[in-house]
């Protein structure tokens, strides 16, 4: 799905998903949704840096109280891990050269100066742009954006409006050069652990065609999604869930190192919460 700045919070996935109201739920989906700015995406076929790290931008405990021991279980140490506050302080931005994996645990908003990121649940003193973001993760390949921890509840109008947020924030980090580019929606607790839990499962294997490999992490997410007993008594809402799981990548995306790299247990990085 090749998408602009104005048409990336359309609900692509669902429109062709739910082939115009021929199907009605994910399950009688055919299709593996990969989504790309027009005019195409780089491919990044260049091995990682041997300082490439895994990060995690978080204010939200609650949100980053599972992230630690998925991403250092998950990645079996192939990648060091380490938890940081956002960095909010704009006027000393530094980039960050050793950052190849970077979690968001976050709201996106459209806020009066566009599209943001919110760290705390409330208040625009948590925000980051998603160019101050791409300013400092310059060597990003992955970027996953987890919203916040909710139990579901009925689908609202704010929610959905929500979602076209989320879809046009992660489609200025992929143009702003984070290859691929990840959202996961607002879901219970647990759900949301497993979600991310299948991304990191995928990206702790080091895939060479990283892309194909993230693809079908993410179709895989969607269908847990669409089966999860949490939405059993609203297939509506496990559908829009499934069709709101985003996903931003090249044709092309390498997520190994170079040959001459040893593969062992490395010590964690940054600063842990």
């Amino acid at each position: 799905i090749a998408v602009d700045s104005s048409s990336a919070s359309a609900p692509w996935e669902a429109v062709f998903g739910l082939l115009g109201g021929a199907v009605d739920s994910f399950s009688k989906s055919h299709y593996r949704f990969r989504r790309t700015k027009i005019g195409g995406s780089p491919v990044v076929d260049a091995p990682l840096s041997n300082t490439a790290r895994v990060v995690t931008w978080s204010l939200d405990l609650g949100g980053a109280r599972h992230a630690p021991g998925i991403w250092t279980t998950l990645l079996r140490h192939r990648l060091p891990y380490g938890s940081e506050n956002p960095p909010f302080d704009t006027y000393t931005l530094r980039r960050d050269d050793s950052i190849a994996v970077l979690h968001l645990i976050g709201r996106p908003v459209e806020n009066s100066d566009g599209s943001a990121l919110r760290f705390a649940r409330s208040g625009e003193n948590s925000d980051l742009k998603p160019d101050v973001i791409c300013a400092i993760a310059v060597s990003a390949r992955v970027c996953i954006i987890q919203d916040f921890a909710e139990n579901p509840s009925d689908r609202t109008i704010a929610e959905r409006y929500s979602a076209n947020a989320a879809r046009r924030f992660a489609f200025h980090l992929h143009r702003g050069g984070i290859a691929a580019v990840i959202f996961i929606p607002s879901l219970p607790e647990a759900l949301s652990a497993k979600a991310l839990g299948t991304i990191v499962r995928c990206i702790g294997e080091l895939p060479r065609n990283g892309e194909a490999a993230l693809r079908d992490a993410v179709h895989q997410v969607r269908r847990d999604l669409a089966a999860a007993d949490v939405f059993a008594k609203d297939p509506q809402m496990a559908s829009e869930l499934a069709f709101d799981v985003c996903y931003y990548a090249p044709d092309r995306l390498s997520l190994r190192f170079h040959k001459s790299r040893r593969t062992q247990p490395m010590a964690d990085r940054g600063n842990t919460q």
